[in-house]
């Protein structure tokens, strides 16, 4: 969470904050496409050293989606539960349902 609470400038979030305009949104769909594409890699690259199992890139993915939605709603859009409550107590629950997808 610590890399999170100040990623407020990163090119990740002022790209996706700028998607809101659909012109942009629309001119930068590659740009998305291919920073995803860069996560994934890298994320399924580094989680199969650590998960075994036929099913490393649907969990890597369902984590994926997780933490995408954690930073979409805490950092870009800003409202709601998530982006009130501490660092701490984000990382805590979000932990228990990484958890989840990585070992159950």
């Amino acid at each position: 969470m610590t890399c999170w609470e100040h990623a407020s400038r990163s090119a990740a979030v002022m790209w996706s904050r700028s998607a809101g305009n659909s012109s942009i949104a629309a001119s930068d769909e590659r740009a998305a496409t291919a920073l995803y594409a860069e996560m994934q890699r890298r994320s399924l690259r580094a989680y199969r050293e650590l998960l075994d199992g036929d099913d490393v890139d649907v969990r890597v993915d369902l984590m994926a989606a997780q933490l995408v939605g954690v930073a979409f709603n805490r950092y870009i859009v800003r409202t709601g539960p998530l982006a009130s409550m501490s660092a701490e107590e984000v990382t805590t629950r979000l932990a228990r349902v990484l958890r989840s997808i990585m070992f159950e």
